[in-house]
């Protein structure tokens, strides 16, 4: 479930639905494979979408520092890589308005 920290509540339904899915996975595709989950660069996020077994990694866009945003990452994954699913270097398009940019300068302080 992708940004499943992100859909609340953050109680215990909530954590057995990730557990179904997570039961559901591994019948049809094995143990040997990574599982993994994906969430926003926010503690209260990363904690609602840790799911026991599955590593847990982030998304985010390019405003602010990556080493911050990695810093919630070590709230439920105290070792391994630092692992960005997704980085967005803008935001989404809407037909009919102006298109949205972010400046070289701001994608590459925000990869510091």
């Amino acid at each position: 479930e992708n940004e499943a920290g992100g859909s609340p509540p953050c109680d215990a339904a909530h954590f057995d639905y990730l557990e179904q899915l997570r039961a559901l996975y591994v019948k049809h595709l094995g143990e040997d494979v990574v599982y993994l989950t994906v969430d926003g660069d926010r503690a209260r996020l990363a904690k609602c979408g840790n799911v026991e077994g599955l590593y847990s990694t982030l998304n985010f866009g390019a405003e602010g520092s990556a080493a911050k945003k990695f810093a919630v990452q070590r709230v439920t994954e105290p070792q391994g890589p630092y692992v960005c699913s997704a980085f967005f270097s803008g935001w989404l398009d809407h037909w009919g308005f102006p298109f949205n940019r972010v400046s070289t300068e701001i994608l590459v302080a925000g990869l510091k």
